[in-house]
């Protein structure tokens, strides 16, 4: 599993859990999980959580690409207001 935590002086205000579901193969699939906080002086009112995949990444890639599609992906439905679910009561929110 890849984690990404995301701070903003020290406090953790997003993240990121990244499973591969490929066992571990050449050309992976990853089962992704991302949340951020709520943040009223940029619009987002409600804590973010949503849930996607990452198909046929090259696993031989620098940990960074990864780490990119993530991101991608994530500020993409964030900015865009795919929730998937509120966060879950088990779920780390940061």
């Amino acid at each position: 599993m890849l984690t990404i935590e995301i701070k903003l002086n020290g406090k953790l205000i997003a993240g990121s859990k990244i499973v591969n579901v490929s066992k571990l193969a050449d050309i992976s699939d990853y089962k992704v999980e991302a949340v951020e906080r709520a943040s009223p002086s940029l619009g987002f009112v409600k804590d973010f959580c949503t849930e996607f995949p990452i198909e046929g990444h090259t696993r031989r890639n620098s940990a960074w690409s990864l780490v990119e599609k993530v991101a991608r992906e994530a500020a993409l439905r964030r900015t865009s207001g795919q929730y998937d679910h509120e966060p879950r009561a088990d779920q780390e929110t940061f």
